[in-house]
Protein backbone atom coordinates (compact mmCIF):
# COMPACT_ATOMS: atom_id res chain seq x y z
CA UNK A 1 0.00 0.00 0.00
CA UNK A 2 1.01 3.65 -0.42
CA UNK A 3 -0.26 7.07 0.58
CA UNK A 4 -2.31 8.64 -2.22
CA UNK A 5 -0.08 11.30 -3.80
CA UNK A 6 -2.95 13.82 -3.73
CA UNK A 7 -3.13 13.58 0.07
CA UNK A 8 -1.29 16.27 2.04
CA UNK A 9 0.28 15.12 5.30
CA UNK A 10 0.70 18.04 7.69
CA UNK A 11 2.09 17.80 11.22
CA UNK A 12 0.22 20.08 13.63
CA UNK A 13 1.75 21.74 16.68
CA UNK A 14 -0.03 19.46 19.15
CA UNK A 15 1.86 16.51 17.61
CA UNK A 16 -1.21 15.33 15.71
CA UNK A 17 -1.14 14.54 12.00
CA UNK A 18 -3.57 15.99 9.46
CA UNK A 19 -4.38 14.14 6.24
CA UNK A 20 -6.11 16.41 3.70
CA UNK A 21 -7.35 14.95 0.41
CA UNK A 22 -7.15 17.43 -2.47
CA UNK A 23 -9.57 15.48 -4.66
CA UNK A 24 -12.33 14.50 -2.24
CA UNK A 25 -11.81 17.49 0.15
CA UNK A 26 -12.03 15.10 3.11
CA UNK A 27 -9.63 15.14 6.04
CA UNK A 28 -8.63 12.97 8.99
CA UNK A 29 -6.62 13.98 12.08
CA UNK A 30 -4.58 11.43 14.05
CA UNK A 31 -3.48 12.20 17.59
CA UNK A 32 0.24 11.99 18.42
CA UNK A 33 1.41 10.65 15.08
CA UNK A 34 4.26 11.78 12.83
CA UNK A 35 4.50 11.64 9.04
CA UNK A 36 7.47 9.30 9.28
CA UNK A 37 5.62 6.78 11.45
CA UNK A 38 2.50 6.94 9.27
CA UNK A 39 4.41 6.39 6.02
CA UNK A 40 6.21 3.45 7.62
CA UNK A 41 2.97 1.88 8.86
CA UNK A 42 1.38 2.17 5.42
CA UNK A 43 4.43 0.76 3.64
CA UNK A 44 4.72 -2.16 6.07
CA UNK A 45 0.95 -2.81 6.04
CA UNK A 46 0.85 -2.55 9.84
CA UNK A 47 -2.13 -0.23 10.26
CA UNK A 48 -4.99 -1.53 12.45
CA UNK A 49 -7.53 -3.36 10.27
CA UNK A 50 -10.46 -1.00 10.93
CA UNK A 51 -8.32 2.08 10.26
CA UNK A 52 -6.82 0.62 7.11
CA UNK A 53 -10.31 -0.17 5.81
CA UNK A 54 -11.49 3.41 6.39
CA UNK A 55 -8.41 4.93 4.75
CA UNK A 56 -8.82 2.69 1.70
CA UNK A 57 -12.54 3.46 1.39
CA UNK A 58 -11.78 7.20 1.45
CA UNK A 59 -8.81 6.89 -0.95
CA UNK A 60 -6.26 8.18 1.55
CA UNK A 61 -4.17 5.07 0.93
CA UNK A 62 -4.16 3.00 -2.25
CA UNK A 63 -2.53 -0.09 -3.73
CA UNK A 64 1.07 0.23 -4.91
CA UNK A 65 0.06 -0.11 -8.56
CA UNK A 66 -2.85 2.34 -8.25
CA UNK A 67 -2.71 5.22 -10.75
CA UNK A 68 -4.10 8.17 -8.78
CA UNK A 69 -4.57 10.41 -11.79
CA UNK A 70 -6.10 7.83 -14.12
CA UNK A 71 -8.25 6.01 -11.58
CA UNK A 72 -9.33 8.84 -9.26
CA UNK A 73 -8.56 12.41 -10.33
CA UNK A 74 -9.67 12.08 -13.95
CA UNK A 75 -13.04 10.38 -13.24
CA UNK A 76 -13.91 12.80 -10.41
CA UNK A 77 -12.73 15.79 -12.45
CA UNK A 78 -14.87 14.63 -15.37
CA UNK A 79 -17.92 14.55 -13.09
CA UNK A 80 -17.44 18.27 -12.43
CA UNK A 81 -16.34 19.12 -15.95
CA UNK A 82 -19.18 17.42 -17.82
CA UNK A 83 -21.93 17.36 -15.20
CA UNK A 84 -25.16 19.22 -15.87
CA UNK A 85 -26.27 19.08 -12.22
CA UNK A 86 -24.82 22.55 -11.70
CA UNK A 87 -24.93 25.36 -14.23
CA UNK A 88 -22.67 28.41 -13.87
CA UNK A 89 -23.53 31.53 -15.87
CA UNK A 90 -21.52 34.74 -15.60
CA UNK A 91 -23.12 37.77 -17.23
CA UNK A 92 -21.13 40.93 -17.96
CA UNK A 93 -23.77 43.65 -18.11
CA UNK A 94 -21.22 46.27 -19.08
CA UNK A 95 -17.56 47.20 -19.29
CA UNK A 96 -17.98 50.75 -18.01
CA UNK A 97 -17.21 51.56 -14.38
CA UNK A 98 -17.40 54.54 -12.04
CA UNK A 99 -13.95 53.70 -10.66
CA UNK A 100 -10.60 53.71 -12.43
CA UNK A 101 -8.59 50.99 -10.72
CA UNK A 102 -5.03 50.92 -12.02
CA UNK A 103 -4.68 47.13 -12.01
CA UNK A 104 -8.10 46.12 -13.39
CA UNK A 105 -7.87 43.23 -15.85
CA UNK A 106 -10.54 44.94 -17.95
CA UNK A 107 -8.19 47.81 -18.75
CA UNK A 108 -7.47 45.84 -21.94
CA UNK A 109 -11.00 46.69 -23.13
CA UNK A 110 -10.88 50.02 -24.94
CA UNK A 111 -14.57 50.21 -25.89
CA UNK A 112 -16.65 50.33 -22.71
CA UNK A 113 -19.70 48.52 -24.07
CA UNK A 114 -22.99 48.42 -22.16
CA UNK A 115 -25.31 45.53 -22.97
CA UNK A 116 -28.05 46.85 -25.25
CA UNK A 117 -31.71 45.83 -25.12
CA UNK A 118 -31.43 43.35 -28.00
CA UNK A 119 -28.43 41.59 -26.47
CA UNK A 120 -30.20 41.51 -23.12
CA UNK A 121 -33.13 39.66 -24.73
CA UNK A 122 -30.70 37.35 -26.56
CA UNK A 123 -28.98 36.50 -23.27
CA UNK A 124 -32.30 35.75 -21.57
CA UNK A 125 -33.29 33.48 -24.48
CA UNK A 126 -29.90 31.73 -24.29
CA UNK A 127 -30.39 31.12 -20.57
CA UNK A 128 -33.91 29.80 -21.20
CA UNK A 129 -32.67 27.34 -23.85
CA UNK A 130 -29.71 26.08 -21.88
CA UNK A 131 -31.74 25.59 -18.70
CA UNK A 132 -34.39 23.63 -20.60
CA UNK A 133 -31.75 21.56 -22.39
CA UNK A 134 -29.63 20.69 -19.38
CA UNK A 135 -32.30 20.67 -16.65
CA UNK A 136 -29.79 21.43 -13.87
CA UNK A 137 -30.53 21.10 -10.16
CA UNK A 138 -28.71 24.32 -9.27
CA UNK A 139 -28.20 27.40 -11.44
CA UNK A 140 -25.64 29.98 -10.37
CA UNK A 141 -25.96 33.30 -12.17
CA UNK A 142 -23.37 35.94 -11.40
CA UNK A 143 -23.62 39.56 -12.55
CA UNK A 144 -20.35 41.33 -13.17
CA UNK A 145 -19.02 44.33 -15.10
CA UNK A 146 -17.42 46.81 -15.31
CA UNK A 147 -19.58 47.82 -12.42
CA UNK A 148 -22.91 45.98 -12.79
CA UNK A 149 -24.77 48.15 -10.28
CA UNK A 150 -24.57 51.03 -12.77
CA UNK A 151 -27.26 49.11 -14.64
CA UNK A 152 -29.49 47.60 -11.97
CA UNK A 153 -32.57 47.85 -14.20
CA UNK A 154 -30.97 45.37 -16.61
CA UNK A 155 -30.07 43.13 -13.71
CA UNK A 156 -33.63 43.24 -12.39
CA UNK A 157 -35.16 42.42 -15.79
CA UNK A 158 -32.83 39.44 -16.28
CA UNK A 159 -33.54 38.14 -12.76
CA UNK A 160 -37.29 38.47 -13.30
CA UNK A 161 -37.05 36.56 -16.57
CA UNK A 162 -34.87 33.85 -15.02
CA UNK A 163 -37.29 33.32 -12.15
CA UNK A 164 -40.02 32.66 -14.72
CA UNK A 165 -37.81 30.07 -16.42
CA UNK A 166 -36.85 28.14 -13.29
CA UNK A 167 -37.03 28.61 -9.51
CA UNK A 168 -33.55 27.18 -8.84
CA UNK A 169 -31.49 30.27 -9.64
CA UNK A 170 -28.86 31.41 -7.15
CA UNK A 171 -28.00 35.03 -7.95
CA UNK A 172 -24.82 36.90 -7.04
CA UNK A 173 -23.20 40.22 -7.88
CA UNK A 174 -19.55 41.28 -8.03
CA UNK A 175 -19.40 44.98 -7.18
CA UNK A 176 -16.97 47.69 -6.16
CA UNK A 177 -19.31 48.53 -3.29
CA UNK A 178 -20.02 52.14 -4.22
CA UNK A 179 -23.70 51.46 -4.98
CA UNK A 180 -25.83 52.72 -2.10
CA UNK A 181 -29.42 52.68 -3.37
CA UNK A 182 -31.06 50.63 -0.62
CA UNK A 183 -34.41 50.47 -2.45
CA UNK A 184 -32.77 48.83 -5.45
CA UNK A 185 -30.83 46.45 -3.22
CA UNK A 186 -34.08 45.50 -1.50
CA UNK A 187 -35.65 44.81 -4.89
CA UNK A 188 -32.68 42.63 -5.88
CA UNK A 189 -33.00 40.80 -2.57
CA UNK A 190 -36.68 40.06 -3.17
CA UNK A 191 -35.81 38.68 -6.61
CA UNK A 192 -33.37 36.24 -5.04
CA UNK A 193 -30.00 37.98 -4.65
CA UNK A 194 -27.89 35.72 -2.43
CA UNK A 195 -24.22 36.72 -2.59
CA UNK A 196 -22.79 40.21 -2.90
CA UNK A 197 -19.02 40.36 -3.46
CA UNK A 198 -17.41 43.70 -2.57
CA UNK A 199 -13.76 44.70 -2.86
CA UNK A 200 -11.71 46.41 -0.15
CA UNK A 201 -8.02 46.65 -0.97
CA UNK A 202 -6.94 47.52 2.55
CA UNK A 203 -7.58 50.30 5.03
CA UNK A 204 -8.28 53.81 3.69
CA UNK A 205 -4.69 54.73 2.78
CA UNK A 206 -4.08 51.63 0.69
CA UNK A 207 -7.55 51.25 -0.79
CA UNK A 208 -7.79 54.87 -1.92
CA UNK A 209 -4.47 54.58 -3.69
CA UNK A 210 -5.81 52.07 -6.22
CA UNK A 211 -9.61 52.23 -6.25
CA UNK A 212 -10.51 55.80 -7.14
CA UNK A 213 -13.22 57.71 -8.97
CA UNK A 214 -12.41 59.53 -12.21
CA UNK A 215 -11.82 62.66 -10.14
CA UNK A 216 -9.08 60.87 -8.23
CA UNK A 217 -11.11 60.72 -5.03
CA UNK A 218 -10.90 57.47 -3.10
CA UNK A 219 -13.89 55.16 -2.63
CA UNK A 220 -13.10 53.73 0.82
CA UNK A 221 -15.48 55.84 2.93
CA UNK A 222 -18.38 55.26 0.51
CA UNK A 223 -17.90 51.49 0.62
CA UNK A 224 -17.64 51.35 4.40
CA UNK A 225 -20.83 53.42 4.72
CA UNK A 226 -22.68 51.14 2.30
CA UNK A 227 -21.47 48.00 4.05
CA UNK A 228 -22.76 49.28 7.37
CA UNK A 229 -26.15 50.17 5.88
CA UNK A 230 -26.54 46.80 4.14
CA UNK A 231 -25.48 44.98 7.29
CA UNK A 232 -28.15 46.79 9.29
CA UNK A 233 -30.99 46.72 6.74
CA UNK A 234 -30.42 43.42 4.94
CA UNK A 235 -28.58 40.93 7.19
CA UNK A 236 -29.86 38.08 4.99
CA UNK A 237 -27.61 39.13 2.09
CA UNK A 238 -24.36 37.16 2.08
CA UNK A 239 -21.72 39.85 1.72
CA UNK A 240 -18.26 38.53 0.92
CA UNK A 241 -15.32 40.90 1.03
CA UNK A 242 -12.44 40.54 -1.38
CA UNK A 243 -9.04 42.15 -0.87
CA UNK A 244 -6.65 42.28 -3.83
CA UNK A 245 -3.10 42.07 -2.54
CA UNK A 246 -0.16 43.76 -4.23
CA UNK A 247 3.44 44.54 -3.35
CA UNK A 248 2.43 47.49 -1.17
CA UNK A 249 -0.77 46.62 0.66
CA UNK A 250 0.42 43.05 1.41
CA UNK A 251 2.22 44.47 4.45
CA UNK A 252 -0.86 46.24 5.79
CA UNK A 253 -3.39 43.43 6.18
CA UNK A 254 -3.47 44.07 9.93
CA UNK A 255 -4.71 47.62 9.32
CA UNK A 256 -7.59 46.32 7.18
CA UNK A 257 -8.55 43.79 9.85
CA UNK A 258 -8.40 46.54 12.49
CA UNK A 259 -10.77 48.77 10.49
CA UNK A 260 -13.28 45.97 9.93
CA UNK A 261 -13.21 45.18 13.64
CA UNK A 262 -13.52 48.83 14.63
CA UNK A 263 -16.46 49.39 12.26
CA UNK A 264 -18.04 46.09 13.39
CA UNK A 265 -18.23 44.87 9.81
CA UNK A 266 -18.53 41.12 10.16
CA UNK A 267 -18.38 39.46 6.78
CA UNK A 268 -16.24 36.64 5.34
CA UNK A 269 -13.00 37.85 3.79
CA UNK A 270 -11.22 36.51 0.72
CA UNK A 271 -7.78 37.44 -0.56
CA UNK A 272 -6.86 37.63 -4.24
CA UNK A 273 -3.57 38.19 -6.01
CA UNK A 274 -3.33 41.12 -8.38
CA UNK A 275 -2.17 39.68 -11.70
CA UNK A 276 -0.69 41.29 -14.77
CA UNK A 277 -2.94 41.71 -17.78
CA UNK A 278 -2.28 40.85 -21.39
CA UNK A 279 -1.55 44.49 -22.24
CA UNK A 280 1.10 45.04 -19.60
CA UNK A 281 2.53 44.09 -16.23
CA UNK A 282 1.14 45.87 -13.17
CA UNK A 283 4.20 47.32 -11.46
CA UNK A 284 3.04 46.29 -7.97
CA UNK A 285 2.47 42.62 -8.79
CA UNK A 286 3.92 40.39 -6.09
CA UNK A 287 6.68 37.96 -6.96
CA UNK A 288 5.60 34.32 -6.87
CA UNK A 289 8.19 33.35 -4.27
CA UNK A 290 6.89 35.95 -1.80
CA UNK A 291 5.44 34.53 1.45
CA UNK A 292 2.77 37.25 1.64
CA UNK A 293 -0.04 34.80 0.81
CA UNK A 294 0.63 32.76 3.92
CA UNK A 295 1.21 35.78 6.15
CA UNK A 296 -2.03 37.51 5.08
CA UNK A 297 -4.12 34.42 5.74
CA UNK A 298 -2.38 33.70 9.04
CA UNK A 299 -3.23 37.16 10.38
CA UNK A 300 -6.87 36.81 9.31
CA UNK A 301 -7.22 33.26 10.66
CA UNK A 302 -6.13 34.39 14.11
CA UNK A 303 -8.74 37.17 13.98
CA UNK A 304 -11.46 34.57 13.51
CA UNK A 305 -11.75 34.46 9.71
CA UNK A 306 -12.15 31.06 8.09
CA UNK A 307 -10.82 29.93 4.73
CA UNK A 308 -11.06 26.87 2.54
CA UNK A 309 -7.87 24.87 2.09
CA UNK A 310 -6.15 26.14 -1.06
CA UNK A 311 -8.35 29.24 -1.01
CA UNK A 312 -10.62 29.50 -4.03
CA UNK A 313 -10.72 25.89 -5.12
CA UNK A 314 -11.25 25.26 -8.83
CA UNK A 315 -13.37 22.09 -8.53
CA UNK A 316 -10.45 20.19 -10.09
CA UNK A 317 -10.79 22.06 -13.40
CA UNK A 318 -10.44 25.66 -14.56
CA UNK A 319 -13.69 27.37 -15.65
CA UNK A 320 -12.30 27.37 -19.17
CA UNK A 321 -12.55 23.58 -19.27
CA UNK A 322 -15.96 23.16 -17.65
CA UNK A 323 -18.75 22.46 -20.11
CA UNK A 324 -21.34 23.72 -17.63
CA UNK A 325 -19.78 27.19 -17.27
CA UNK A 326 -20.71 30.07 -19.59
CA UNK A 327 -18.99 33.47 -19.44
CA UNK A 328 -21.05 36.01 -21.37
CA UNK A 329 -19.67 39.36 -22.49
CA UNK A 330 -21.64 42.60 -22.68
CA UNK A 331 -21.87 42.15 -26.46
CA UNK A 332 -23.46 38.70 -26.15
CA UNK A 333 -20.32 36.77 -27.07
CA UNK A 334 -19.06 33.96 -24.88
CA UNK A 335 -15.47 34.01 -23.62
CA UNK A 336 -13.44 31.08 -22.37
CA UNK A 337 -11.77 33.00 -19.51
CA UNK A 338 -13.22 35.61 -17.17
CA UNK A 339 -9.88 37.45 -17.03
CA UNK A 340 -9.85 37.69 -20.84
CA UNK A 341 -13.34 39.03 -21.52
CA UNK A 342 -13.11 41.45 -24.44
CA UNK A 343 -10.02 39.79 -25.93
CA UNK A 344 -10.51 38.28 -29.40
CA UNK A 345 -8.14 35.41 -28.66
CA UNK A 346 -10.52 34.12 -25.99
CA UNK A 347 -13.79 34.99 -27.70
CA UNK A 348 -16.06 32.07 -28.58
CA UNK A 349 -19.48 31.95 -30.20
CA UNK A 350 -22.40 34.34 -29.73
CA UNK A 351 -25.27 33.33 -27.46
CA UNK A 352 -27.50 33.21 -30.56
CA UNK A 353 -25.31 30.40 -31.94
CA UNK A 354 -26.33 28.04 -29.14
CA UNK A 355 -27.59 24.75 -30.53
CA UNK A 356 -25.40 24.84 -33.63
CA UNK A 357 -22.55 22.42 -34.31
CA UNK A 358 -20.12 25.32 -34.59
CA UNK A 359 -21.03 26.49 -31.08
CA UNK A 360 -20.01 23.15 -29.60
CA UNK A 361 -16.86 22.88 -31.74
CA UNK A 362 -15.60 26.31 -30.71
CA UNK A 363 -16.36 25.65 -27.04
CA UNK A 364 -14.57 22.30 -27.10
CA UNK A 365 -11.31 23.89 -28.24
CA UNK A 366 -10.86 25.62 -24.88
CA UNK A 367 -11.88 22.51 -22.98
CA UNK A 368 -9.05 20.50 -24.55
CA UNK A 369 -6.15 22.83 -23.74
CA UNK A 370 -3.17 20.89 -22.42
CA UNK A 371 -0.87 21.36 -19.45
CA UNK A 372 1.86 23.97 -19.20
CA UNK A 373 4.63 21.40 -18.68
CA UNK A 374 5.12 17.67 -19.16
CA UNK A 375 5.76 17.37 -15.42
CA UNK A 376 2.24 18.63 -14.63
CA UNK A 377 0.83 15.18 -15.38
CA UNK A 378 2.59 13.62 -12.40
CA UNK A 379 2.49 16.60 -10.02
CA UNK A 380 0.90 16.03 -6.62
CA UNK A 381 -0.76 19.46 -6.78
CA UNK A 382 -2.51 18.89 -10.11
CA UNK A 383 -6.02 18.89 -8.49
CA UNK A 384 -5.49 22.52 -7.46
CA UNK A 385 -3.62 23.76 -10.53
CA UNK A 386 -5.12 21.87 -13.48
CA UNK A 387 -1.92 22.22 -15.46
CA UNK A 388 -1.42 25.97 -15.22
CA UNK A 389 -3.40 29.11 -16.04
CA UNK A 390 -3.76 29.39 -19.81
CA UNK A 391 -4.52 33.12 -19.63
CA UNK A 392 -1.17 33.77 -17.93
CA UNK A 393 0.55 31.39 -20.31
CA UNK A 394 -0.86 33.31 -23.28
CA UNK A 395 1.14 36.42 -22.38
CA UNK A 396 4.18 34.71 -20.83
CA UNK A 397 3.25 35.54 -17.25
CA UNK A 398 2.81 32.01 -15.92
CA UNK A 399 5.07 30.63 -13.21
CA UNK A 400 4.59 27.11 -11.88
CA UNK A 401 2.79 27.47 -8.50
CA UNK A 402 4.23 24.30 -6.97
CA UNK A 403 6.61 26.13 -4.64
CA UNK A 404 3.76 28.42 -3.55
CA UNK A 405 1.59 25.40 -2.77
CA UNK A 406 4.44 23.89 -0.75
CA UNK A 407 5.47 27.05 1.11
CA UNK A 408 2.16 28.90 1.41
CA UNK A 409 -0.89 26.70 0.88
CA UNK A 410 0.21 23.84 3.12
CA UNK A 411 1.13 26.31 5.86
CA UNK A 412 -2.27 28.00 5.53
CA UNK A 413 -4.01 24.63 5.85
CA UNK A 414 -1.94 24.01 8.97
CA UNK A 415 -3.04 27.35 10.46
CA UNK A 416 -6.71 26.65 9.62
CA UNK A 417 -6.70 23.34 11.46
CA UNK A 418 -4.49 24.59 14.31
CA UNK A 419 -7.18 27.12 15.17
CA UNK A 420 -10.00 24.58 14.75
CA UNK A 421 -8.30 22.11 17.06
Amino acid sequence: MKVNKYVNLIELNDLSLLLYHQVTKQYIIFDTLSKKVFYKAVAENSLPTHLKKELIQKYFIVADDYDEKLQLLTPVRNMFTYSTANLDIIVHLNYDCNLKCSYCYQNVITEKVVMNDKTEKDVIEFIRKIVLDKNPEYIYLNFIGGEPTLHTDKMIRIMQACNKINNSFYFSVVSNGTFGNMKKIEELLHLGLNDYFITLDGARKDHDKYRVYESGKGSFSTIIRNLKRIQEKFPEINIKLNSNLNDENKNHVTELLDVLEEKEIKYPLLFSKVISTANGKFDKTIEDNDSFWYQAHKQAIYRGYDFKPYGREINLACMMKQTNCFIIGADGFLFSCIEAVGMNEFRQAHVNDYGSAMFEIIRSQAQNIGYAYDTCDSCEFLPNCDGGCYYKRSHDDFVCPKSSFENDSLMIIKEIFEVKS
